[in-house]
């Protein structure tokens, strides 16, 4: 995981590598070892600082694999043809080296990126189906004299996109990017904003808070043109179907995941530097950890503890650690109440967006704990509850819809009676909870409420109700891509790379292709998953009622925190949060809907740190 800029200018050249430094320097801590630039002219190809250039490369790295200074970027091929910029890692690196260096090629480094670019030497564009991993590439292609920008399949690294009449520009980071193209973030996107309010979500359909400012599409990879215009082809989409349950046996559904799962932790345990386990409690990290454990020789698992009871998962996490005393190295990290509030400014400013939780500060603790024992590398759960339908709130109801349209009565009545998260009350509680806040976002707040909308800027509806289309959306537009913008912009702030088993493609394909009914059945979530994990996993963690989903204390912390965070936001000229109703509503919001008062003061930290460019009072 590093970062990486650049630009392809239209007409105009620049001299000077400048603007492409002070994106690097704007995500230096992205990539702490190690600074390169490249400079090129599609007259000229490459050429040196201070000569007139149209294309430009950066690279900060944060060295993984191959640390040595021979992993160097940009990278380019031995015969000088090729220079790529990599931010992301190859997991399936070793294997493709050997069948490259079956066919002749010979290699200078250990490092994945020249893998990569070999592999395009040999396969073009065409290589990116080949690789297992997650990526952000700009590179350039000598013989063409042209650019090529390409993203892994779910779009687990960033890419940022901005065009304008004088070219295209790129970066691994918002703030890179403006450090580029300061007119980049001149407008803030009030759509985006709107639907965060309303859906908890960002980066809806590659969307950002700035208007005109793009997420390179996940699963695609383009050419620059001349002009700065890129057309981007995709070369890689979920399954279109699933099977039914008459075509493949549950046995062999469980094996085929297991199988799957425990390679995917395989191939990201590879590195050259020390890699760690972040463990939850749940089943997703626990998962990770139990099939790591039985891959590497010891293995470290860091979880958090809360005081709050409600929010403290803390045993689930032991009892996974201890069913492997002799591979696990257990330790537990309690922040302090009052951190964040006490790093606010910085944390506002490494964002760069409103966020959801402020739980996701306590994950970043969790990393820097790690990276301060030396870690760089993290196994990571995310992803388990998009792929194997995890969410009571969001997927049960439309589970049990999909059953009775099927004339599945009597599992539609095992489902409905064993619910192992929430009686059929409570799902119908939540349900009507959400289709209110999918329905308030088409009309104005109720009066008092402290946002303030923007006319022409409602709030797309969100994603569809239908378990099969919604377990689609929420893997790509509606909810992943948001997930995977958080998390790393979250984890890079430390450094430390999350490498997530439940977000290898061939995982991911496998289960879309699986009948719901496996996903979800006689009252269980991610049944195939738990049924997979059942004999590497105390029935404790496996068999587990209730989730918790690395749980974080909101309404207390936010009433503990009430005056601090009044202070921080106000007097910002947010246009989209009435400081005054903000004030008036803030004691009943924190008891009553404590999600949206936090996102309503994201959005207001956000625009007086991040817009105004203002510090935050203390």
């Amino acid at each position: 995981m590093c970062a990486l800029a650049g630009y392809a200018l239209a007409e105009e050249r620049e001299t000077s590598s400048a603007r492409v430094r002070a994106a690097l320097l704007a995500m230096r801590h992205r990539g702490p070892d190690d600074e390169g630039v490249a400079l090129f002219d599609p007259a000229a190809g490459t050429v040196a600082e201070g000569a007139p250039h149209a294309v430009a490369f950066g690279h900060r790295r944060f060295a993984i694999i191959d640390t040595s200074p021979a992993g160097h970027q940009p990278f380019w091929s031995a015969d000088g043809t090729v220079c790529a910029a990599l931010n992301g890692e190859v997991y399936n690196y070793v294997e493709v080296r050997a069948e490259l260096a079956a066919q002749g090629v010979a290699f200078r480094t250990s490092s994945d990126t020249e893998v990569l670019v070999a592999a395009y030497q040999r396969w073009g564009a065409d290589c990116f189906p080949r690789l297992n991993g997650f990526w952000a590439v700009s590179l350039w292609d000598g013989r063409r004299r042209q650019v090529l920008l390409a993203r892994d399949r779910l779009g687990k690294a960033p890419l940022y996109v901005w065009r304008e009449s004088s070219g295209l520009f790129w970066a691994s980071e918002l703030k890179g990017l403006f450090a580029l193209a300061p007119r980049a973030g001149a407008r803030v996107d009030a759509r985006t904003v709107a639907e965060f309010v309303t859906h908890n979500r960002r980066d809806v359909h590659g969307s950002t808070c700035y208007e005109g400012v793009t997420s390179f599409p996940a699963g695609a990879h383009a050419w620059v043109e001349p002009g700065g215009s890129c057309r981007p082809t995709t070369y890689w989409a979920l399954p279109a179907e699933r099977r039914r349950a008459a075509e493949v046996p549950p046995r062999e559904a469980a094996a085929r995941v297991e199988e799957l799962l425990r390679d995917a932790v395989r191939i990201r345990l590879r590195a050259d530097v020390p890699v760690g386990v972040q463990l939850s409690g749940g089943l997703d990290s626990s998962s990770a950890l139990a099939l790591a454990a039985q891959e590497a020789p010891r293995v470290r698992a860091y979880t958090v503890a809360f005081d709050e009871p409600e929010a403290d998962e803390e045993r689930f996490a032991r009892l996974a650690a201890a069913h492997y005393p002799a591979a696990v190295d257990y330790r537990v990290i309690k922040p302090p109440a009052g951190d964040l509030l006490e790093a606010l400014d910085d944390y506002v400013y490494l964002m760069g967006e409103p966020f959801h939780s402020p739980n996701q500060f306590a994950s970043q603790r969790v990393w820097q704990a790690m990276h301060a024992d030396g870690l760089r590398v993290v196994l990571y759960g995310a992803g388990g509850d998009e792929v194997f339908a995890g969410y009571a709130d969001e997927y049960y109801l439309p589970y049990l819809r999909h059953l009775l349209r099927r004339g599945a009565v009597g599992a539609w009545l095992r489902g409905s009676l064993l619910s192992t998260e929430r009686t059929l009350g409570r799902q119908l509680r939540d349900y009507g909870r959400r289709l209110r806040a999918r329905l308030g976002g088409r009309r104005l707040p109720a009066e008092g409420d402290p946002f303030v909308p923007t006319a022409g800027a409602a709030p797309r509806e969100g994603p569809a109700e239908d378990i099969e289309p919604l377990l689609r959306d929420n893997m790509t537009d509606w909810r992943m891509g948001y997930w995977l913008r958080l998390d790393n912009q979250n984890s890079m702030g430390v450094p430390v790379e999350l490498r997530c088993p439940f977000l290898d493609h061939r995982l991911v394909e496998y289960a879309f292709t699986l009948p719901v009914e496996y996903l979800i059945r006689d009252g269980w979530l991610k049944w195939v998953l738990r049924r997979a994990m059942a004999p590497h996993l105390p029935a404790e963690v496996v068999w587990r009622r209730r989730k918790m989903g690395f749980p974080f204390p909101l309404s207390p912390w936010l009433r503990a925190g009430r005056e601090r965070l009044l202070a921080a936001a106000a007097g910002g000229g947010c246009p989209f949060v009435d400081d005054s109703r903000l004030r008036a509503r803030y004691d009943a919001m924190a008891l009553g809907n404590p999600r949206r008062l936090w996102c309503l003061l994201s959005v207001a930290l956000w625009w007086k740190r991040c817009v105004e460019g203002r510090p935050l009072a203390a």
